[in-house]
């Protein structure tokens, strides 16, 4: 046991540096592991959202519905048009529900319905079906 200690006591003699470096290397390898585990997670929301943008595109081609989704929501109060975006956004994505947002051409409905997206990350709901 004494031989060691005397072992780790000269190690540390000669290079007092020993311990600082050693939690260095590991303290190295769990960053870089944390970058990896966080660029998968980037990569997967990315492509998610590439995904949901491309279904949004599909939709927003069909410029009929979307003349009928607006038409529909102009109908409606602002506490309508706002369950109705969001209603959008569950069925054909967020992008599109944003899309209808913006052609209604009311800045409190879109203000709003950001707001009601952003409150408690609550777009990632879509995201994760």
């Amino acid at each position: 046991m004494e031989n060691n200690l005397e072992k780790d006591i000269s190690k540390r003699i000669e290079n007092p540096n020993f311990e600082i470096e050693s939690d260095l290397e590991v303290n190295r390898e769990g960053v870089e592991s944390s970058q990896e585990i966080f660029g998968e997670k980037e990569r997967v929301l990315r492509d998610k959202i590439e995904k949901e943008r491309a279904i949004a595109d599909l939709h927003a081609k069909d410029q009929t519905s979307v003349k009928q989704n607006v038409n529909q929501a102009k109908t409606l109060d602002s506490s309508g048009k706002l369950k109705y975006l969001m209603d959008l956004a569950s069925e054909k994505g967020v992008f599109y529900a944003v899309e209808i947002a913006k052609k209604l051409n009311d800045p409190y409905v879109l203000d709003v319905f950001h707001d009601n997206l952003a409150s408690n990350e609550q777009y990632k709901n879509f995201f994760d079906k």
